[in-house]
């Protein structure tokens, strides 16, 4: 058979070999293509379930970015204290309500509206200033002002401010105003009770000193008229007995009646000097100069040391009490010296010079330091002067204490020659 025929013969055989090999290949095609599409399906799934969730994540965030926007509004709405940012030209850009409440006025009618309106006069140029320096700073800047609203009525504030830089153009700034009116009142209140308490307690002081006063008039009386009965009795009665001792005739024990003369006339010696120590007659009889300058020589013949004397007295007298308790001062104080100074010599200058009497005693002795004896601490000084410090203050005067180890020591004494004429010493008779 030839070769043509068989091919003829073979031609459906190959066409139904090539049909089965073309629906395996289709078959094949098929399946492959199935499998892409669900591939492909599932992959559209679930990028579409992705999506559903970002579009949910989305959304959320965009609910919670809202909540926090309409928070933040009503923060910075209603906030307790104001916002405002100006430009560079100290116009108001954007402010609060609380801040708009402060200034009195509407947010729209606030807009570009010049800030230093608002700022009292009298504080005008410290705002000036401050707004300056803060748009010049990077620094957070503060200060206090006074604003004046339309009613008139003020308001205290602290500001403060922050510079925010803009790119490209002028900086702007930013303001935080903080009420403190109340606080304002607060320290006012305070500062008037202070000023009230401490006007109450300079007038108990004054009270206190005005008593301790004529608690120590009411003392130099009594010293005067106890050592005015010493002398005018006792000392008179001892006079007699001593007289009358040596006169007594025969029959008397020589040495008896000598002893007994000897111990009367120590009394006698002992009431004159408690009576000199208590008030010296010179000082009623001729005067505080010529009692001074008296006890200079009593100082000398009692306790060995020389005083050097220098008096230049006011005319007008400052009372008998007030030169007593300054007399006896001085003695105290030259005694002082005599005992501790370890000198011979002292000065004693009582001078009136621009209303004032000063009465000084010095030495250039061993000296000490004042600490060691309280100074400054008045509940703790010795207790000589002490007394005489509580008796020159509380007399309206003042006392100081210059001294140091090896440099001798200076007291000086002072009162306001008016003293007398306050505590009613142009009066005769305030004593009697």
């Amino acid at each position: 058979m030839s070769p043509t025929r068989k091919a003829v013969q073979r031609g459906p055989t190959l066409r139904a070999d090539a049909e089965a090999r073309l629906a395996v290949k289709l078959a094949q095609q098929k399946g492959a293509k199935q499998q892409s599409d669900a591939e492909l399906l599932h992959e559209l799934q679930v990028h579409q379930i992705e999506l559903e969730i970002q579009n949910e994540t989305l959304r959320q965030l965009q609910l919670a970015l809202a909540e926090s926007r309409d928070r933040y509004i009503d923060f910075y709405n209603f906030s307790p204290v104001g916002y405002v940012t100006l430009n560079d030209a100290g116009l108001i850009l954007e402010i609060n309500l609380t801040g708009a409440t402060m200034l009195g006025k509407d947010r729209v009618a606030l807009q570009l509206r010049r800030f230093s309106v608002s700022v009292a006069a009298e504080d005008a140029e410290r705002w000036y200033d401050y707004f300056i320096k803060s748009l010049n700073s990077d620094a957070r800047l503060n200060c206090e002002l006074t604003l004046r609203r339309p009613d008139d009525s003020l308001l205290a504030v602290q500001l403060d401010s922050l510079r925010l830089p803009i790119a490209g153009s002028a900086p702007e700034l930013r303001l935080v105003l903080t009420d403190i009116t109340e606080r304002k009142h607060a320290e006012l209140r305070l500062r008037e009770m202070a000023t009230s308490l401490e006007a109450q307690v300079l007038e108990r002081t004054k009270e206190l000193r005005r008593l301790a006063a004529q608690l120590t008039r009411t003392e130099e009386r009594e010293r005067r008229m106890l050592a005015q009965n010493l002398h005018d009795n006792l000392s008179q009665m001892l006079a007699v007995i001593r007289i009358k001792l040596s006169a007594l005739g025969d029959g008397s024990d020589p040495s008896l009646v000598s002893r007994v003369a000897e111990l009367v006339a120590q009394a006698e010696q002992s009431a004159r000097s408690i009576t000199l120590e208590l008030s010296p007659p010179i000082l009623h009889t001729l005067g505080f100069a010529a009692a001074l300058e008296w006890m200079g020589e009593e100082m000398e013949r009692r306790y060995g040391i020389a005083v050097r004397i220098e008096i230049d007295l006011c005319r007008n007298s400052l009372g008998d009490e007030i030169e007593a308790m300054l007399y006896r001062s001085a003695r105290e104080l030259l005694i002082n010296v005599a005992k501790h100074a370890g000198v011979k010599w002292a000065s004693l200058s009582c001078i009136c010079d621009e209303g004032r009497l000063h009465l000084v005693v010095s030495d250039d002795g061993c000296g000490f330091d004042p600490a060691d004896h309280g100074f400054g601490r008045p509940r703790q000084r010795s207790f000589g002067l002490s007394s005489i410090y509580e008796r020159i203050v509380n007399s309206g005067g003042a006392m100081e204490v210059d001294s140091s180890p090896g440099n001798g020591t200076t007291v000086s004494l002072s009162l306001p020659c008016s003293v007398a004429t306050e505590e009613g010493g142009d009066d005769p008779d305030r004593y009697r």
